[in-house]
């Protein structure tokens, strides 16, 4: 994890699970755009959701829970006030991670990134997961994500 901004990944309970890292440059597209912990006993990617533990409560208070991308997008979200929000980890939204959700809400508003496949990614969760929850999508024009948007145009 070299040169590379590291997250610690916490679980539910808010027990350090593992570590995900992503790298400093997007100059260096020979290199893995993140890495992660090993897969084990307690950093299993699937069953985890990026600011779960800090957002739990906001989460209940507001009914509902923003699912982005990534790592920065929750830093971003939670620093703009929207503290109800936690990342995938990536596109998909896995069986384990809807059981945890669904213990906090019954309303997921999907905000993933603004480009193909990340609009891509919020019509297949929508559609995989209208029985379960109650779904919404939004997106960011020109292809931005949270993140790029606050810092843009800040809060």
């Amino acid at each position: 994890m070299r040169n590379r901004l590291v997250f610690p990944v916490r679980d539910e309970e808010g027990r350090l699970a593992g570590f995900a890292a992503r790298r400093l440059s997007d100059e260096d597209r020979d290199k893995p755009k993140y890495i992660n912990s090993e897969t084990g006993e307690l950093y299993r990617k699937s069953e985890l959701l990026y600011g779960l533990y800090e957002a739990r409560e906001a989460i209940r208070r507001e009914g509902s829970v923003f699912l982005v991308e990534g790592y920065k997008d929750v830093l971003a979200m939670h620093a703009a006030g929207f503290c109800h929000t936690v990342a995938l980890c990536g596109t998909a939204l896995t069986d384990g991670q809807a059981d945890i959700l669904s213990r906090y809400t019954s309303c997921l508003h999907l905000l993933l990134d603004g480009d193909g496949p990340g609009q891509k990614a919020a019509a297949k969760i929508a559609a995989e997961r209208q029985r379960q929850f109650s779904v919404r999508t939004s997106s960011i024009p020109g292809g931005e994500d949270p993140d790029e948007l606050f810092r843009r145009l800040g809060k």
